[in-house]
């Protein structure tokens, strides 16, 4: 009979205690006994099959005094026959240790198909699996590039017959107002600018700004524009229109001069300029002068020494064009106010805005012949 050593001993009472004391530790305990017995088992099994291979007769599992410490009489674990497990035994007894391999979690996945790996250039998608298997199918949005902006095509206005193109400039070119034009600094530039009708609803029908849209609608619609009769408000809007349409003075025909510049204004010196300009106008029928065209003084000559001084150049070169030493004399014209300042002066007397409704016309008439007639004298 195997004695068990006193350490085992105690190790066995400890272990008997600690059961008592958890109501849970037998079945531990004997779960664990279990385990032991089948790593027993195991191992004779493997000495068993080496024993046959090598012709030697395998010692018995139930043989080995750790076998029958922990299985009974019947082949159950008894839970008195345990050892500790640092009781020594024999070395050739001894169990080999067997290392238990780690275990991973395999996750299982629904097979593919060759068809799944199919991508379409034209229909590509992605596919996402909820938590049921199910495949949830999303298509991506195609790759296109930005749409162009349908910009509105030009309107093929010269491929318009002549006719029709003509009719047009009579219809934007061509207004019932009178043209009054006066000069005006934009950008520090000095350009002559319409002057704008008090009524607005007759602005849109007049658009002298077709003229900026090319050179053959310009050379087209030109002479309809300036061949009108055009009013400036004074010498100096009259010196910044011709001067801002150059070669196209000579389709200017008719012109209306309300006022020159006396005094000591600084732009007097336009009064000279503007006349010096007229010599382009090649086309000029007739340029009135206005009031303010025609200079305080006591004497008809006077007023006409005073004219001559300011349009001497342009008087001088339409006499030479027309073969004429006196051809401007024909050109010129007076409104009906200044028709009453030359009567104050050839009476010697004042005029004042307002005193023509009552004024001679017959000496209205000599008045301007007196006029014409000094003013020839010094061509």
């Amino acid at each position: 009979m195997r004695t068990v050593p006193r350490k085992a001993k105690s190790t066995t009472a400890g272990m008997k205690r600690k059961r008592a004391a958890a109501p849970g530790a037998k079945d531990t305990l004997a779960a664990a006994i279990a385990v032991s017995a089948g790593a027993v088992s195991s191992v004779g099994g493997a000495l068993s099959g080496k024993a046959a291979a090598s012709g030697k007769d395998a010692p018995a599992t139930e043989s080995t005094p750790a076998a029958r410490d922990v299985l009974g009489s019947d082949g159950t674990p008894s839970a008195g026959n345990v050892t500790d497990a640092t009781t020594p035994t024999p070395k050739s007894n001894r169990p080999t240790r067997v290392a238990t391999k780690r275990r991973y979690t395999i996750a299982d996945y629904p097979g593919f198909d060759d068809e799944d790996f199919e991508h379409d250039l034209a229909d590509s998608s992605d596919e996402v699996e909820d938590e049921e298997g199910a495949v949830r199918t999303s298509k991506k949005r195609k790759v296109s590039s930005p749409k162009k902006r349908n910009e509105p095509k030009p309107f093929p206005f010269l491929l318009l017959p002549a006719e029709i193109r003509n009719t047009i400039y009579a219809y934007t070119l061509t207004t019932e107002n009178d043209i009054r034009i006066e000069a005006k600094t934009r950008a520090s530039r000095r350009v002559a600018m319409l002057q704008a009708p008090n009524d607005r609803s007759k602005r849109a029908s007049f658009l002298p700004a077709l003229l900026a849209t090319n050179r053959q609608v310009y050379q087209e619609a030109a002479s309809v524009l300036y061949s009108q009769p055009l009013i400036f408000i004074d010498a100096y809007g009259l010196y910044s229109f011709l001067a801002q349409i150059g070669s196209a003075r000579p389709l200017v025909k008719s012109i209306t001069l309300e006022n020159m510049i006396h005094g000591r204004s600084m732009h007097k010196h336009c009064n000279h300029s503007a006349f010096t300009l007229l010599i382009g106008c090649t086309s000029l029928k007739r340029i009135r002068l206005g009031r303010g065209a025609i200079s305080w003084g006591r004497t008809t000559s006077r007023i006409a020494r005073h004219f001559y001084r300011e349009a001497h150049y342009w008087l001088e070169d339409v006499g030479r064009q027309k073969g004429r030493r006196d051809a401007a004399i024909d050109l010129i014209e007076f409104t009906e106010e200044a028709q009453g300042r030359l009567v104050a002066a050839a009476d010697a007397r004042w005029y004042y805005p307002g005193s023509s409704h009552d004024m001679d016309l017959e000496k209205a008439r000599q008045a301007e012949e007196e006029f014409l007639a000094d003013l020839t004298g010094m061509l």
